[in-house]
């Protein structure tokens, strides 16, 4: 992403008239300029026309990024957090983003109806136990077509630094205010694998970490 793509996407969360309530397009401006997360995702969706759901949606940034990149799939985002999803609303609103939907809903009650591709970014972890975490894998498999994709970054469980210093960070998010809750366990990378090739899934895994200290994991799973 360039210098000038990073503002223009941040500058939808940037408030109208006069406000110091600047803190959503700060947070999109570091976001997109440390975490290697959208670029790689973008990078695994490239060229692929499927309708994309977004579970964890946060803000909406994935969904400003496909646009302004010009991709026109339908999007639809899901967040258990009302703040983010009405603020990812007024963002898109703000550039006029076409075919996007954002809606607030809990999870691990169900996603809505889709067939397509899915993402799954960063919420493994702040699912309350692995009945949820797995139970919410197997309905987003559900949704996943023959020609969708299904796209995961989570951190991963191994006994290094990196791993307990993910841990701490995302459990650090909760008491600052940026996440309901904190992190409960993250999946072992084998584990993760095998549960998605026994749904009938092939599956890519590369480390998302590039210059950060944590130990992130893009997993990029399509249909057999």
């Amino acid at each position: 992403m360039t210098p000038e793509q990073i503002e223009r996407v941040a500058r939808a969360y940037f408030p109208e008239g006069f406000s110091f309530a600047r803190w959503h397009y700060h947070y999109a401006r570091i976001k997109l300029k440390t975490d290697p997360l959208y670029p790689g995702v973008l990078k695994a969706l490239s060229g692929n026309q499927a309708p994309l759901l977004d579970i964890g949606c946060g803000i909406g940034l994935l969904a400003q990024l496909l646009r302004d990149n010009g991709v026109a799939t339908p999007y639809t985002g899901v967040d258990f957090d009302a703040r983010k999803i009405q603020m990812a609303k007024l963002g898109a609103k703000k550039r006029a983003l076409y075919e996007v939907l954002f809606k607030q809903r809990d999870v691990t009650r169900g996603l809505p109806t889709h067939w397509g591709s899915v993402t799954l970014l960063d919420v493994l972890q702040f699912l309350p136990d692995d009945a949820a975490r797995w139970q919410l894998l197997r309905d987003a498999m559900q949704c996943v077509s023959d020609d969708g994709l299904f796209v995961i970054r989570t951190g991963i469980e191994e006994a290094n630094v990196t791993s307990a210093f993910t841990g701490w960070v995302d459990n650090l998010s909760k008491h600052w205010g940026w996440m309901r809750t904190g992190a409960s366990r993250y999946p072992k990378l084998d584990v993760l694998q095998a549960f998605l090739a026994e749904g009938g899934f092939d599956v890519q895994t590369s480390p998302l970490k590039e210059n950060t200290p944590f130990n992130n994991w893009l997993l990029v799973a399509r249909r057999v």
